[in-house]
């Protein structure tokens, strides 16, 4: 039961992700397309149709340009920092809804936020902030340390293997296992 569960999870987390990028980018891109050409509501419903050339032109563009990257030696660098900036959009949509249904005075009346929705935004922005003070640049130091040294190395094994190398994994009484690089004392460093 444990394979199919895993097989059908991961199956739907990949569908999901595919069908919210593959769908949206090109979307949003020619629903801008048709603002900034200053096309009429009728016009822009046309061009964000899957047929249109934005539309088409966008899906091109999401699907060729990351193409370059595989064949860099190390796209370890690029995977890291798109998972940081990836993982910004959820507080960044969290504080948009909190400003825009609360604060913003619309042309025509639009129903605010009830309390619950939020305090459940609040509650996800509180929760991004605390993770985020918890791991204290750590993200961000590994996708400094994986882009600082893309041109010397080549390999994505290698890549990790220095990654890992500057932060040995230590268990949580700090002993040291004989198949780590360890300090002289034999005993990991503490966290910070």
């Amino acid at each position: 039961f444990g394979r199919v569960a895993f097989l059908a999870g991961f199956w739907a987390a990949v569908f999901a992700s595919l069908l919210g990028v593959w769908q949206s980018v090109p979307y949003l891109y020619a629903d801008f397309y048709g603002i900034l050409k200053k096309m009429t509501p009728a016009d822009r419903l046309e061009v964000v149709k899957v047929t249109s050339t934005p539309y088409r032109l966008a899906l091109a563009f999401i699907t060729l340009v990351p193409l370059p990257f595989a064949f860099t030696g190390q796209p370890i660098a690029i995977i890291i920092l798109y998972t940081i900036v990836g993982s910004l959009f959820v507080p960044f949509l969290a504080a948009t809804l909190l400003y825009l249904n609360n604060r913003v005075k619309w042309t025509e009346p639009v129903p605010h936020n009830a309390w619950y929705t939020n305090l459940l935004l609040t509650a996800i922005l509180l929760l991004f902030a605390i993770v985020g003070a918890s791991l204290r640049g750590a993200a961000w130091g590994a996708a400094l340390r994986a882009l600082s040294g893309s041109r010397r190395r080549r390999s994505w094994g290698s890549a990790f293997a220095s990654w890992q190398e500057s932060r040995p994994w230590c268990p949580p009484d700090h002993s040291c296992p004989p198949d780590v690089k360890c300090p002289p004392d034999g005993k990991c460093p503490p966290d910070e």
